[in-house]
């Protein structure tokens, strides 16, 4: 692991707000935003690969 690769990318904050900008078109959060609110969910546990963008 060395600063010009890493272990983790999502800790390097210019890779994760890369990550975010080329995911920011993803058709599956208007659903899962609309099933947490039908559910009247206060927190939401976004687990998996990313950023947490959810």
């Amino acid at each position: 692991m060395t600063a010009s690769n890493p272990g983790n990318y999502y800790a390097v904050p210019e890779l994760a707000a890369a990550y975010d900008v080329d995911t920011k078109a993803r058709q599956d959060l208007p659903f899962y935003l609309s099933l947490a609110a039908t559910l009247g969910a206060r927190r939401v546990a976004d687990i998996g690969s990313g950023t947490g963008l959810l």
